[in-house]
């Protein structure tokens, strides 16, 4: 199973669980997956989750109102870092509009693109490109293959002590 990080914070009126991903995979897989697992996480019933991608991964987070939607979200996570990237759909959308969003963030030239890739800050390369209907199903489900391990997922949990053993409790029923 992944790591849970937890900060116990009594009287916390914000507490909330998020869940980081890292890759080598750069800034596309990055925007791409982070969008897919969000609009999942979203149809899910979390429409507060913000994704935050970049060049070597992503993290979401959202605030919980209760120890049952801590547990709910890391167990809604877990499942849509799981499952496997249908065909079509509104989410397969998201993701491909998010990569030729990336557009907008190339950087100027090498030096910039070094400084970046060291930043970790979202963008492409100089010359580089997201292709017109890039990326492909195969694409994100080799990417979501990739990231779907314990080495690369890691959770964390802050708030009054119950949100951090819903959150952890959550995370020990899951299978990875």
């Amino acid at each position: 199973r992944p790591p849970i990080s937890r900060v116990a914070r009594l009287g916390d009126p914000y507490p909330a669980v998020a869940v980081a991903v890292a890759h080598d995979l750069g800034s596309t897989a990055s925007a791409a997956l982070a969008t897919l697992i969000e609009a999942r996480v979203r149809l899910a019933g979390y429409g507060s989750v913000q994704a935050r991608p970049h060049h070597l991964g992503f993290e979401l987070h959202s605030l919980v109102g209760s120890p049952e939607a801590a547990a709910q979200f890391v167990a809604t996570c877990t499942r849509a870092l799981s499952t496997p990237v249908p065909a079509r759909g509104p989410a397969i959308e998201a993701a491909r509009a998010a990569t030729q969003a990336l557009r907008a963030h190339a950087w100027t030239g090498p030096a910039e693109s070094r400084v970046s890739a060291c930043s970790g800050e979202l963008g492409l390369r100089p010359g580089g490109s997201t292709p017109e209907g890039a990326p492909t199903v195969a694409t994100l489900e080799q990417w979501r293959r990739a990231v779907y391990s314990t080495r690369a997922v890691a959770f964390s949990a802050l708030g009054p002590d119950p949100i951090l053993e819903a959150a952890t409790e959550a995370l020990r029923a899951t299978q990875q």
